[in-house]
This record gives structure tokens, sequence and C-alpha cells, in this order.
């Protein structure tokens, strides 16, 4: 299938403007991808491994770093991702991100606290808190184990997502009593904010192991998420 020429970034965006910037963040900085690795340089190259960046599963996923100082995860048909190796517990991850072009399933998912990776048994292996958006609303679940998935929210978009669109969005993760609180918002408007029920592992075990995915699901070849910047914090 003819897929449509990507959007240009530098035009002026649909909806509503420009993803603004977040306020400060009260707690320690774990990770900046403009500072802690190579994928803003402006050397455009393709790899599958940059430093705390590892692509994995179905999809043939890769990053391409561009000219314009972005970094784009580039995914075929499947579950295209890229981990970030940055162990986190109770944190703010914060990413301005947009489609550089549209194909059939596209989307963008994020997970925190993930550990799916690891050894069995599958206790040892939880999941992580995860959400996702498309086009056309967005979905929050929990993996208490390898594919083993519970939903816990979903709903509909506070505006329509354009191509060719930087969106910022942010995505808490903190024990709140004997749960954890899950905050999402898009450009600064909050889509979710609900306290589930917290993993059976101890923190102690993400402390050595656990870390983050950016996951692009497509139906096609050549789906294309650029991501302007990925920050990480412990709060």
């Amino acid at each position: 299938m003819t897929q449509p020429p990507p959007r240009q970034f530098n035009r002026p965006p649909p909806g509503p403007g420009p993803a603004p910037t977040p306020g400060p963040v009260p707690g320690t900085l774990l990770h900046d991808s403009a500072i802690h690795s190579q994928l803003h340089n402006g050397i455009v190259r393709t790899v599958t491994r940059e430093g705390l960046y590892e692509c994995r599963a179905s999809g043939n996923p890769r990053i391409r770093t561009n000219q314009d100082r972005t970094f784009s995860l580039i995914c075929d048909a499947g579950h295209g991702r890229f981990y970030l190796y940055v162990p986190n517990y109770n944190v703010y991850m914060v990413i301005v991100a947009g489609w550089g072009n549209q194909v059939a399933g596209q989307d963008i998912s994020l997970k925190l606290r993930s550990r799916h990776n690891e050894a069995d048994p599958c206790a040892n292996r939880f999941g992580g808190y995860g959400w996702a958006a498309d086009r056309g609303g967005w979905s929050a679940k929990i993996e208490s184990c390898h594919n083993n998935h519970t939903q816990v929210g979903s709903g509909g978009l506070p505006f329509p997502i354009g191509t060719g669109q930087y969106i910022t969005y942010e995505f808490s993760v903190k024990d709140e009593g004997s749960g954890v609180r899950q905050i999402n918002k898009i450009n600064g408007t909050q889509v979710f904010n609900k306290v589930l029920q917290r993993q059976p592992l101890a923190p102690a075990a993400f402390i050595p192991r656990s870390y983050i995915w950016v996951r692009q699901n497509t139906d096609q070849n050549g789906a294309e998420l650029r991501i302007k910047n990925l920050k990480l914090y412990a709060i």
C-alpha cells in the first residue's frame, strides 16, 4: 500500500498549537535524552542500540537520528519498541513526540516499572504500568506478567492529534498508601488519574533492574514516531 508523504514538522501544526513545556518537576533528573545520549547530535544514522537505548520486539524497530536534532522510532508491521534501561520506581516521564507519517494501526505506547524481560517465575516479571494513545483515544493497562494485561481505564482525546504535530505526553507512577497512583496528561490536560493495585514485588527489586519502553504498534511498514525529547525524573 502506498504511504502518504511524511508531514514536515516545521509547518504550522493542526489542533491547539505547539506542545507546552511542562513546569518544574519536584524530583531528581534520572535521564534526559538530550544529555545522556547521542540521539540529538544531528548526525543522520540508523541504529538499533545507542547507550541505554535498545530496540526490541517485532516489526524490525530501529532508531533514526535526524538532522533537526530529533530522533525517530521507525517500525514495520508489529509491536516495535525501544527500551530505556534506567531503573525506575516512583517516576515522572515526559516525552515530546509526534507522528512523522500516518499508517494503519499506529499509536504511541509507554510503560513504566517494567521487568517483563526478566527471568521466571512470573512473579519476578511484573510487566509494568502502561498507557497508550492513538488518534482516536487512549487506554491504560497493568501488565502483571508478560502478556497478562488488565485494562484500568480508557477515554477520548482532549483534541485531535494530527500528523507532524509535536505533543507533550506526561506519565507519572507513584506509591500512595497501599496502591499506586498513575497520572497521564496530554499537552497539560489530565486524561487519567487513578489509584491502582500495587505490584507484588518489593520496591528494592526495581533498583537494580527495571526499564521503560516507548512502543509504536502498527499494521504497516515504515511507521515513524519522531521524538523531540525524553526525560525521566524520580518523584
